[in-house]
């Protein structure tokens, strides 16, 4: 049973892991958003990049935490320094659990809601007609992606801590 527990904890991070090291490597950047010869390819790649990312981030996140707080349960490290050890994963593993599956859930919405399918089409129009409003709606989106980016690379951050927690443990 033990290994079964360990096959879902291992399952749900590199899920987890695996969705959000894709996602980062996919995102645009600002320079490419500010270039892009068409908006509403990069909304579209947005949009799907977000949803992709929180459905698949929820049900890794979610399974690692189920197979954490099960394994909690059955595995005692034999050593203070192990207790140390195991007691860092919990904390990074759950900042990590709170900041993506509740932080990136709403910052998402926020910046999927920004763009919503009338808008892209208004956007389009306001950027051929070179509207001074354009331009800061462009701005804010701009200031919300990017938001969404740095949220994004603080939970890459600490599941890349973990993960080399874990490679470099402690005996148990």
């Amino acid at each position: 049973m033990r290994e079964l527990w360990w096959f879902i904890h291992i399952f749900g991070i590199s899920l987890w892991f695996g969705v959000t090291t894709a996602v980062l490597l996919m995102w645009p950047s600002k320079q490419s958003l500010r270039n892009a010869s068409t908006q509403s390819e990069v909304f579209v790649r947005i949009q799907t990049l977000v949803s992709m990312l929180t459905k698949s981030s929820h049900m890794g996140a979610g399974l690692t935490a189920l197979g954490g707080v099960v394994l909690s349960f059955m595995v005692h490290p034999k050593s203070d320094l192990a207790s140390l050890w195991l007691t860092s994963m919990q904390g990074l593993g759950v900042a990590a659990f709170i900041i993506s599956t509740l932080v990136m859930t709403r910052k998402g919405k926020r910046l999927v809601k920004q763009i919503g399918p009338q808008r892209i089409e208004d956007r389009e129009l306001q950027v051929q007609t070179a509207n001074t409003n354009s331009l800061a709606i462009d701005e804010q989106f701009l200031g919300a992606a990017s938001g969404y980016r740095g949220w994004l690379w603080s939970v890459f951050i600490l599941l890349l801590v973990c993960l080399f927690m874990a490679a470099f443990k402690l005996t148990f």
